[in-house]
């Protein structure tokens, strides 16, 4: 997978030049979105849990248990007792093979996720906003671009740039993560491809599965 990692050097930029086809689509359901996500937290908050009791990987990140998660799917598995609640979003999967990961983020109050890099060189991330009470107490911060992302808003990155996350807001900052299949032109595709099965069959992904 040399190639791939070397044409990825060359072309990366911090955020693509276009979204994803399925942003509009994400823009116009908000509402759906964020309605069946607050139904579904205040029936099973405890479902919402600390990401590296998922994800061994994000122990360093969340020594203070203060980032949480409830997973929807993951490279080609779908956790169905999650996202059958979330109708919108599994029609949106369904209609989209190019998604890879989606899960609900919150960091609670007083939360730093410290700055860190991804490892996935195929895929861009999108974050859009679900439940942000006090935007101007909140940040994202990619490279130098600083984020103060809304509710209903959406934000495209590739965050194999470094990286990190602030809510000094009294309330908790919930947002949607998708991670998606970045448009790579043959025979980079076909790399990508391969790179991209090898991670869904990686014990990083398939022991979180066993988690979530």
């Amino acid at each position: 997978m040399s190639l791939l990692k070397i044409y990825h050097k060359w072309t990366r930029k911090v955020q693509p030049k276009m979204e994803p086809p399925f942003a509009a689509t994400l823009r116009l359901s908000f509402s759906l979105i964020q309605q069946e996500y607050h139904s579904f937290i205040s029936a099973n908050a405890l479902k919402n849990r600390p990401i590296d009791d998922i994800s061994l990987d994000q122990v360093s990140l969340n020594q203070d248990k203060k980032w949480k998660a409830l997973f929807l799917f993951a490279y080609n598995q779908s956790n169905d007792s999650v996202l059958l609640e979330f109708p919108t979003l599994n029609k949106l999967l369904s209609k989209h093979p190019e998604i890879q990961l989606m899960f609900f983020s919150t960091l609670e109050s007083g939360k730093h996720i410290p700055p860190h890099e991804g490892r996935n060189i195929a895929v861009h991330r999108l974050q859009l906003g679900i439940d942000i009470q006090h935007p101007e107490s909140t940040e994202l911060k990619v490279e130098n671009v600083r984020v103060q992302l809304k509710e209903g808003e959406l934000f495209v990155f590739d965050d194999t740039f470094e990286h990190e996350a602030k809510n000094d807001g009294p309330t908790d900052r919930t947002v949607l993560i998708i991670d998606y299949e970045k448009s790579y032109p043959v025979p980079f595709s076909i790399l990508q491809k391969k790179y991209l099965s090898r991670i869904a069959n990686s014990s990083y992904i398939q022991d979180a599965v066993k988690r979530w």
